[in-house]
């Protein structure tokens, strides 16, 4: 969960770039494996490297999961037309009471 949470977190980073979904996904699975790499093994110092190795696979694809997740939203919050926009200072938005939120 905490690494579906790391990837999730690492992809929403650079969600304010226009990249594709490839290059955000590289980026992630960069950052996460050295993570997942790094915490295995200070938890596993004394244990067999196999093991370790195996975790720190488990934890890249756990947070490459939340990366997937966040693109997946992304896609579909821009699927969504931008909202119109209403300025209380022009004449022709007069009488809309929502401050010029949301159109008439």
């Amino acid at each position: 969960m905490a690494f579906t949470l790391l990837g999730y977190l690492v992809a929403e980073m650079g969600g304010r770039k226009d990249e594709s979904a490839s290059n955000s996904l590289r980026r992630v699975f960069g950052y996460v494996l050295a993570f997942s790499i790094l915490s295995t093994t200070l938890r596993n110092l004394f244990s067999e490297p196999a093991f370790y190795l195996v975790e720190a696979v488990l934890f890249a694809a756990a947070a490459m999961y939340g990366a997937i997740i966040y693109r997946l939203q992304l896609a579909a919050v821009r699927a969504f037309p931008p909202p119109a926009v209403y300025h209380a200072d022009d004449p022709s938005d007069a009488g809309h009471g929502d401050h010029g939120r949301h159109p008439a």
